[in-house]
């Protein structure tokens, strides 16, 4: 009879171990916040992007402007397509012409 008072005791001391949560499905809120979790982190990820992108960029330029200047190059010529200079020449025209006859 000892024995068994003993060891109810020692069962008493401990706490029972916690039973496992059964097994839920998926609801729309766990989806919900999982893609919140990944549009967190893609978000942070391409930030840190732009930024090396932006100082690549800056790097780019102030080397370009250094290599301008030593060549003694001051002003950079930008070559246009053929059709933006056609379209530019169309709407010039176009303007001339509406003026030209609003003003006889």
């Amino acid at each position: 009879m000892q024995i068994k008072t003993d060891f109810l005791k020692q069962r008493v001391d401990r706490p029972l171990p916690k039973a496992p949560e059964p097994a839920r499905p998926k609801t729309h809120w766990d989806y919900l916040l999982e893609e919140m979790a990944w549009l967190a982190k893609d978000m942070e990820k391409e930030r840190r992007w732009k930024a090396k992108q932006a100082k690549r960029f800056v790097f780019a330029v102030v080397r370009g402007r250094h290599d301008l200047e030593s060549r003694g190059l001051r002003q950079v010529r930008i070559n246009v397509p053929a059709s933006v200079n056609m379209k530019i020449y169309e709407e010039r025209l176009f303007q001339k012409n509406m003026l030209g006859s609003n003003t006889r």
